[in-house]
């Protein structure tokens, strides 16, 4: 709980709360009740199993002063708020205030979230979205689906059991293709990713420096139009041009807590926030920078299209994602936009907000990590650089790639994943790496640990042979390798080798040349080493190995390496 809003703060005039007959939910709010400090009675036999005394304070305070919650054998409870006029204020499902409470914290939650946003800098921009009791002109289709209660989640989830009727409301709302093509279990074309704990996504090829964060439900998260027409997609394509990756950051009505993961975004001064929802759950404009953009005047219009199905005026069509995106880019981004890129070149990158990544206890792991390794002396002129390696074995093109990498630099981190997951134990792979590169002074063998392309940073690169076609999220690792790893050591180079036939370690070198970039990490990607016309890999050398064909594999690794698989009986 904290210091979220409960019963006390949504009904001031209450001064007891009775709770009539028991179930969980009310043995739940009786233990919050006691627990924020308000008075409480209960009745009911059931009570006395927990030993709590049923009608003990009931005389205590009047009448009119009471909160009643009916728990078991009546489907109300009865809120009493005056007693000279309305004393029964009103009458409602037994633990519907509950959701009024959740809704109340909830704009709580936010509203401190953006101040603190506001307070280090970062350009906010709220837009609402009005209720249905706003919008004053409706489409006939709009009014159908009202009256006949339509809804897109209904179509798409109990189409067999709701009438001929209301499928071609939705359809006709909605479209016929969108339609079928989410009740179908459509292709998600969204690339995920996360920052930190909070789970996102964006639809382009590559992240840019540049982000456009957009916060919010149902409407961000892009499920009542085709992936291309959702509200993420049409503001890529506005802001393309200007070099910005729109992230959507979907925070569903039922999960305000993840509001608390906003301070995880990595937000820099040439970033854009933006929070997208209804007006009831939109906090009130304060003093601080916020801009606040009311689209209550679109949804108002004549010459309007039909928009969305039911209630939700939130639940737009692709015709209403449209409009919004435009009225979004002219009204607010294309200037602020401009405002950004007039910025100084050393303010653009100014980080505002680091982002959380791990928890202390991690924290603390990583810097027993680090002492482990031994972090060697140093100075600020020196060039420090690492190569992360699966060595599955060491051949002779992570030799090149070793040896160019260390040509570049003062000195090398070499770290050896240390998952035993491979073909090769760690131990084997850590000796053949440590033995190829025997030769090369100023480079330093490690092991990669937890938290350096690991399975817990990364579990899809250690399942890449079972999904080939997995669309890889590698933010995390390269987050913790950027804020937590680099730094101690010194790091500001990383080399990689280039990836023709890998889709999986390809998609890792791209995130890699955007994310450690940005963190001011230099990837330097070197062409791979080829035998008779091939890139020479670790995969063509196990095909060969262990198809039998000895001799064509030993043209692949080094001495130091086949001795030793010998030593080791692979």
């Amino acid at each position: 709980m904290g210091d979220s809003l409960f019963i006390q703060e949504l009904y001031p005039k209450i001064r007891q709360v009775c709770i009539m007959d028991c179930n969980e939910l009310a043995y739940r709010i009786y233990a919050l009740c006691r627990k924020k400090g308000i008075p409480i009675c209960v009745v009911g036999e059931k009570w006395e199993w927990f030993s709590i005394t049923s009608y003990e304070g009931f005389l205590d305070y009047p009448e009119y002063e009471k909160f009643y919650i009916y728990a078991e054998g009546n489907s109300i409870r009865r809120e009493e708020k005056e007693y000279e006029s309305n004393r029964y204020g009103s009458v409602s499902s037994s633990f519907e205030f509950l959701k009024d409470i959740a809704d109340k914290n909830q704009i709580k939650l936010k509203q401190s979230k953006i101040e603190e946003l506001e307070s280090k800098g970062a350009s906010v921009l709220s837009l609402v979205i009005p209720q249905e009791a706003e919008v004053r002109i409706r489409t006939k289709a709009e009014l159908e689906s009202y009256r006949y209660g339509v809804s897109f989640s209904e179509y798409v989830n109990a189409y067999d059991y709701i009438s001929e009727q209301k499928r071609n409301i939705a359809e006709s709302i909605y479209g016929k293709e969108t339609c079928e093509y989410y009740r179908n279990g459509g292709e998600d074309k969204k690339t995920f990713i996360n920052f930190g704990r909070f789970p996102c996504f964006y639809i382009r090829d590559n992240l840019s420096e540049k982000k456009i964060y957009v916060i919010g439900p149902c409407i961000v998260e892009g499920n009542l139009q085709m992936p291309s027409e959702c509200l993420v997609a049409k503001l890529q394509e506005k802001v393309e041009k200007d070099g910005y990756t729109v992230i959507g950051c979907v925070i569903l009505w039922h999960e305000y807590d993840l509001w608390e993961m906003v301070e995880d975004l990595p937000i820099r001064k040439q970033d854009i926030v933006i929070c997208v929802d209804e007006r009831n759950r939109t906090p009130e404009k304060g003093k601080g920078r916020a801009v606040y953009l009311d689209s209550l005047e679109l949804y108002n219009r004549l010459e309007r299209k039909t928009w969305y199905a039911g209630a939700a005026p939130i639940h737009v069509n692709a015709d209403g994602v449209d409009a919004l995106s435009d009225f979004l880019y002219y009204m607010y981004l294309r200037k602020e936009i401009e405002k950004k890129n007039n910025l100084p070149e050393r303010e653009k990158r100014h980080c505002l907000q680091q982002g959380r990544i791990l928890s202390m206890e991690q924290t603390a792991a990583i810097a027993s990590y680090i002492n482990e390794i031994g972090i060697p002396d140093k100075n600020e002129w020196q060039k420090i650089g690492a190569i992360i390696m699966n060595g599955n074995p060491f051949t002779l093109g992570h030799k090149y790639l070793v040896e160019y990498a260390a040509s570049q630099v003062d000195m090398l981190y070499l770290f050896i994943v240390q998952e035993d997951r491979s073909h090769f134990p760690f131990s084997a792979r850590f000796a053949m790496a440590a033995a190829g590169v025997s030769h090369l002074k100023n480079v330093k063998v490690v092991p990669s640990g937890d938290f350096v392309l690991s399975y817990k940073t990364l579990p899809a690169y250690f399942e890449k042979e079972v999904y080939r076609e997995i669309k890889l999220n590698a933010a995390v690792d390269l987050e913790i390798f950027a804020h937590y790893i680099a730094p101690e050591l010194g790091i500001k180079w990383r080399f990689v080798g280039e990836e023709p036939n890998d889709r999986i370690t390809r998609q890792y070198n791209e995130q890699m040349k955007t994310i450690l970039k940005e963190n001011g990490i230099n990837v330097v990607e070197i062409c791979r080493k080829e035998s008779l016309g091939e890139p020479i890999s670790a995969s063509r050398f196990r095909e060969l190995f262990f198809g039998g064909n000895m001799e064509e594999s030993l043209k692949l690794v080094p001495q130091t390496t086949w001795k030793i698989l010998l030593e080791y009986k692979c």
